[in-house]
Protein backbone atom coordinates (compact mmCIF):
# COMPACT_ATOMS: atom_id res chain seq x y z
CA UNK A 1 0.00 0.00 0.00
CA UNK A 2 2.57 2.15 1.01
CA UNK A 3 5.03 1.87 -2.52
CA UNK A 4 1.50 2.37 -4.71
CA UNK A 5 1.18 5.28 -2.92
CA UNK A 6 4.42 6.74 -3.81
CA UNK A 7 4.00 6.12 -7.57
CA UNK A 8 0.72 7.90 -7.54
CA UNK A 9 2.18 11.05 -6.17
CA UNK A 10 5.16 10.75 -8.21
CA UNK A 11 2.61 10.67 -11.16
CA UNK A 12 0.87 13.37 -9.12
CA UNK A 13 4.23 15.70 -9.49
CA UNK A 14 4.80 14.97 -13.37
CA UNK A 15 1.37 15.83 -14.41
CA UNK A 16 1.11 18.85 -11.96
CA UNK A 17 4.57 20.49 -12.13
CA UNK A 18 3.30 22.85 -15.59
CA UNK A 19 0.67 24.40 -13.52
CA UNK A 20 2.80 25.72 -9.78
CA UNK A 21 5.42 27.64 -9.30
CA UNK A 22 8.77 26.21 -7.75
CA UNK A 23 7.49 27.59 -4.59
CA UNK A 24 5.29 24.71 -3.88
CA UNK A 25 6.67 21.22 -2.46
CA UNK A 26 4.48 18.15 -1.89
CA UNK A 27 6.20 15.14 -0.18
CA UNK A 28 6.01 12.52 2.30
CA UNK A 29 7.40 11.62 5.51
CA UNK A 30 8.52 8.43 7.16
CA UNK A 31 9.38 8.26 10.91
CA UNK A 32 7.97 7.44 14.56
CA UNK A 33 5.60 8.50 16.55
CA UNK A 34 5.08 8.43 20.59
CA UNK A 35 3.00 9.31 23.72
CA UNK A 36 3.41 11.31 26.39
CA UNK A 37 1.21 11.19 29.71
CA UNK A 38 0.00 9.05 32.35
CA UNK A 39 0.63 5.62 31.34
CA UNK A 40 3.85 7.21 29.81
CA UNK A 41 5.50 9.78 31.70
CA UNK A 42 9.15 9.95 30.31
CA UNK A 43 9.49 12.47 27.54
CA UNK A 44 11.50 9.15 25.49
CA UNK A 45 10.71 5.88 25.74
CA UNK A 46 12.25 3.00 23.83
CA UNK A 47 9.06 0.82 24.39
CA UNK A 48 6.46 3.18 23.26
CA UNK A 49 7.90 4.21 19.75
CA UNK A 50 5.53 3.02 16.81
CA UNK A 51 5.78 4.22 12.89
CA UNK A 52 4.65 7.02 11.46
CA UNK A 53 4.09 8.19 8.09
CA UNK A 54 2.33 11.19 6.20
CA UNK A 55 2.11 13.56 3.04
CA UNK A 56 3.40 17.36 2.92
CA UNK A 57 2.45 20.35 0.96
CA UNK A 58 4.64 23.67 1.20
CA UNK A 59 4.51 26.89 0.18
CA UNK A 60 7.70 28.87 0.51
CA UNK A 61 6.25 32.62 1.00
CA UNK A 62 10.03 33.88 0.95
CA UNK A 63 13.28 32.96 2.12
CA UNK A 64 12.85 32.75 5.52
CA UNK A 65 9.01 31.52 5.88
CA UNK A 66 7.14 29.18 4.34
CA UNK A 67 3.30 27.16 5.38
CA UNK A 68 3.27 23.98 6.07
CA UNK A 69 0.09 21.62 5.40
CA UNK A 70 0.27 17.95 6.46
CA UNK A 71 -1.60 14.63 7.06
CA UNK A 72 0.27 12.74 9.48
CA UNK A 73 -1.01 8.90 10.57
CA UNK A 74 1.05 6.84 13.12
CA UNK A 75 0.66 4.77 16.60
CA UNK A 76 0.79 5.55 20.25
CA UNK A 77 0.81 3.70 23.03
CA UNK A 78 1.44 3.22 26.88
CA UNK A 79 1.59 0.26 29.62
CA UNK A 80 2.27 0.78 33.20
CA UNK A 81 3.80 -2.61 33.37
CA UNK A 82 6.39 -1.46 31.74
CA UNK A 83 7.16 1.43 34.13
CA UNK A 84 9.79 1.27 37.17
CA UNK A 85 7.11 3.63 39.19
CA UNK A 86 5.60 1.44 42.15
CA UNK A 87 1.63 3.98 41.76
CA UNK A 88 2.31 2.62 38.05
CA UNK A 89 2.92 -0.97 38.97
CA UNK A 90 0.12 -1.19 40.84
CA UNK A 91 -2.18 0.37 38.50
CA UNK A 92 -1.30 -2.03 35.61
CA UNK A 93 -3.17 -0.10 33.15
CA UNK A 94 -2.15 -0.09 29.08
CA UNK A 95 -3.74 1.61 26.12
CA UNK A 96 -3.21 1.78 22.01
CA UNK A 97 -4.17 4.46 19.89
CA UNK A 98 -4.07 5.41 15.84
CA UNK A 99 -3.99 8.64 15.62
CA UNK A 100 -4.29 10.58 12.15
CA UNK A 101 -2.96 14.43 12.56
CA UNK A 102 -3.93 17.06 9.98
CA UNK A 103 -2.27 20.09 11.22
CA UNK A 104 -1.04 23.35 9.35
CA UNK A 105 1.94 25.20 10.32
CA UNK A 106 4.42 28.07 9.89
CA UNK A 107 7.85 27.56 9.64
CA UNK A 108 10.65 30.22 10.42
CA UNK A 109 14.40 29.34 8.05
CA UNK A 110 16.82 30.67 10.26
CA UNK A 111 19.16 30.94 7.03
CA UNK A 112 17.83 32.77 4.12
CA UNK A 113 17.07 29.05 2.21
CA UNK A 114 16.78 28.72 -1.49
CA UNK A 115 15.69 25.33 -2.67
CA UNK A 116 16.31 24.66 -6.29
CA UNK A 117 19.38 27.09 -6.24
CA UNK A 118 22.83 27.03 -6.01
CA UNK A 119 22.33 29.44 -2.84
CA UNK A 120 21.44 29.05 0.62
CA UNK A 121 20.88 25.66 0.19
CA UNK A 122 20.54 24.57 3.78
CA UNK A 123 19.20 25.67 7.05
CA UNK A 124 17.52 24.51 10.57
CA UNK A 125 14.02 25.48 11.26
CA UNK A 126 11.86 25.85 14.00
CA UNK A 127 7.84 25.52 13.36
CA UNK A 128 4.37 26.52 15.10
CA UNK A 129 0.64 25.70 14.52
CA UNK A 130 -2.62 24.33 15.03
CA UNK A 131 -3.66 20.39 14.35
CA UNK A 132 -6.45 18.62 14.37
CA UNK A 133 -6.57 14.60 15.56
CA UNK A 134 -8.71 11.89 15.12
CA UNK A 135 -8.18 9.19 18.06
CA UNK A 136 -9.53 5.93 19.53
CA UNK A 137 -8.15 4.22 22.51
CA UNK A 138 -7.80 0.42 23.26
CA UNK A 139 -7.34 -1.70 25.46
CA UNK A 140 -7.44 -6.26 26.03
CA UNK A 141 -9.36 -7.93 28.60
CA UNK A 142 -8.87 -11.44 28.57
CA UNK A 143 -8.42 -11.60 25.18
CA UNK A 144 -11.11 -9.20 23.70
CA UNK A 145 -10.12 -5.45 22.68
CA UNK A 146 -12.52 -2.50 23.82
CA UNK A 147 -13.03 0.99 22.66
CA UNK A 148 -12.15 2.63 26.68
CA UNK A 149 -14.36 5.20 25.59
CA UNK A 150 -17.93 3.28 25.30
CA UNK A 151 -16.33 1.81 28.79
CA UNK A 152 -16.76 5.33 30.69
CA UNK A 153 -13.84 3.85 32.73
CA UNK A 154 -14.04 6.46 35.21
CA UNK A 155 -17.48 6.54 35.35
CA UNK A 156 -17.75 9.76 33.02
CA UNK A 157 -21.58 11.00 32.35
CA UNK A 158 -21.09 11.58 28.49
CA UNK A 159 -18.72 9.74 26.28
CA UNK A 160 -15.50 12.11 25.14
CA UNK A 161 -14.98 12.70 21.30
CA UNK A 162 -12.64 10.92 19.02
CA UNK A 163 -11.51 14.45 17.55
CA UNK A 164 -9.39 16.81 19.45
CA UNK A 165 -7.80 19.99 18.83
CA UNK A 166 -3.33 20.29 19.50
CA UNK A 167 -1.00 22.62 19.21
CA UNK A 168 2.21 21.24 16.97
CA UNK A 169 5.43 23.19 17.59
CA UNK A 170 9.18 22.20 16.93
CA UNK A 171 12.07 21.91 14.69
CA UNK A 172 14.55 20.14 12.10
CA UNK A 173 17.26 20.76 9.56
CA UNK A 174 16.46 21.07 5.52
CA UNK A 175 18.58 20.75 2.56
CA UNK A 176 17.80 21.50 -0.95
CA UNK A 177 19.38 18.71 -3.43
CA UNK A 178 19.73 19.83 -6.85
CA UNK A 179 16.16 21.76 -8.35
CA UNK A 180 13.72 19.29 -7.43
CA UNK A 181 14.43 17.61 -4.41
CA UNK A 182 14.41 18.70 -1.06
CA UNK A 183 15.18 16.13 2.58
CA UNK A 184 15.28 17.12 5.82
CA UNK A 185 14.39 15.57 9.77
CA UNK A 186 12.32 16.90 12.40
CA UNK A 187 10.31 16.31 15.33
CA UNK A 188 7.05 17.68 16.12
CA UNK A 189 5.45 17.94 19.34
CA UNK A 190 2.06 18.18 20.01
CA UNK A 191 0.41 19.19 22.86
CA UNK A 192 -3.07 18.17 23.04
CA UNK A 193 -6.17 19.80 24.23
CA UNK A 194 -7.43 16.18 26.05
CA UNK A 195 -6.31 14.22 28.83
CA UNK A 196 -7.84 11.32 27.15
CA UNK A 197 -5.58 10.32 24.52
CA UNK A 198 -4.70 7.28 27.06
CA UNK A 199 -8.33 7.08 28.55
CA UNK A 200 -6.65 8.06 32.05
CA UNK A 201 -7.69 11.29 33.81
CA UNK A 202 -9.44 11.60 36.75
CA UNK A 203 -10.72 8.91 39.95
CA UNK A 204 -11.45 5.72 39.77
CA UNK A 205 -15.27 5.44 39.90
CA UNK A 206 -18.36 3.56 41.37
CA UNK A 207 -18.17 0.17 40.41
CA UNK A 208 -21.26 -0.88 41.11
CA UNK A 209 -23.01 1.96 38.57
CA UNK A 210 -20.34 1.39 36.54
CA UNK A 211 -21.69 -2.61 36.57
CA UNK A 212 -25.36 -1.52 36.23
CA UNK A 213 -24.39 1.15 33.36
CA UNK A 214 -21.67 -0.33 31.04
CA UNK A 215 -21.36 -3.69 32.19
CA UNK A 216 -18.44 -5.91 33.55
CA UNK A 217 -16.07 -5.85 31.10
CA UNK A 218 -15.86 -1.79 32.07
CA UNK A 219 -14.94 -2.43 35.54
CA UNK A 220 -12.70 -5.05 34.46
CA UNK A 221 -11.31 -1.85 32.41
CA UNK A 222 -11.47 0.89 35.06
CA UNK A 223 -9.06 -1.33 37.58
CA UNK A 224 -6.52 -3.93 36.35
CA UNK A 225 -4.92 -3.76 39.94
CA UNK A 226 -4.43 -6.29 42.60
CA UNK A 227 -7.62 -4.03 44.93
CA UNK A 228 -10.87 -4.63 44.69
CA UNK A 229 -12.26 -1.75 42.39
CA UNK A 230 -15.02 -0.74 46.06
CA UNK A 231 -10.98 0.39 47.65
CA UNK A 232 -9.86 1.98 45.16
CA UNK A 233 -13.52 4.51 44.39
CA UNK A 234 -12.57 8.16 44.23
CA UNK A 235 -9.03 7.98 44.52
CA UNK A 236 -6.51 8.96 41.76
CA UNK A 237 -6.35 7.01 38.83
CA UNK A 238 -4.96 10.05 36.34
CA UNK A 239 -4.03 13.37 37.09
CA UNK A 240 -6.73 15.94 35.18
CA UNK A 241 -4.24 18.94 35.02
CA UNK A 242 -2.08 17.46 33.12
CA UNK A 243 -2.74 16.89 29.54
CA UNK A 244 -1.79 13.91 27.01
CA UNK A 245 1.19 14.88 24.70
CA UNK A 246 2.39 13.35 21.35
CA UNK A 247 5.18 13.66 18.82
CA UNK A 248 6.55 12.64 15.15
CA UNK A 249 9.47 12.59 14.60
CA UNK A 250 11.62 11.18 11.32
CA UNK A 251 12.56 12.49 7.65
CA UNK A 252 11.00 13.91 5.01
CA UNK A 253 11.34 14.39 1.25
CA UNK A 254 9.34 17.12 -0.85
CA UNK A 255 9.48 17.52 -4.73
CA UNK A 256 9.94 21.72 -5.59
CA UNK A 257 6.88 21.88 -8.65
CA UNK A 258 8.22 24.02 -11.51
CA UNK A 259 6.39 26.32 -13.73
CA UNK A 260 6.77 26.71 -17.32
CA UNK A 261 7.92 30.21 -18.77
CA UNK A 262 10.51 32.98 -18.19
CA UNK A 263 10.50 32.27 -14.49
CA UNK A 264 11.04 28.22 -14.70
CA UNK A 265 14.26 28.40 -13.24
CA UNK A 266 13.60 31.49 -10.81
CA UNK A 267 12.89 29.88 -7.66
CA UNK A 268 12.00 33.56 -5.99
CA UNK A 269 10.71 35.70 -8.96
CA UNK A 270 8.96 38.07 -6.12
CA UNK A 271 10.49 37.42 -2.63
CA UNK A 272 10.49 39.66 0.21
CA UNK A 273 12.39 39.59 3.68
Amino acid sequence: MFKKTIVVLLLFFSFTMPAFAQRHQLGLFLGVANYNGELNPAPINYRFIHPGLGIIYRFDKSKFFSYKASAYYGWVSGNDAQSKDSFQLKRNLSFFSHVLDVSGEMEFNFFPYQPGTGEVFCTPYIFAGISIFHFNPTANLNGHEYELRTMHTEGQSDTYSKIAGAFPFGGGIKLSVGQVVNIGFEVGVRKTYTDYLDDVSGNYPDPSKLLARDGSAAVGLSNKSAQSSESLIGRQRGNPNDNDWYVFSGFWITFNVFSVGKHACDAFPHFKY
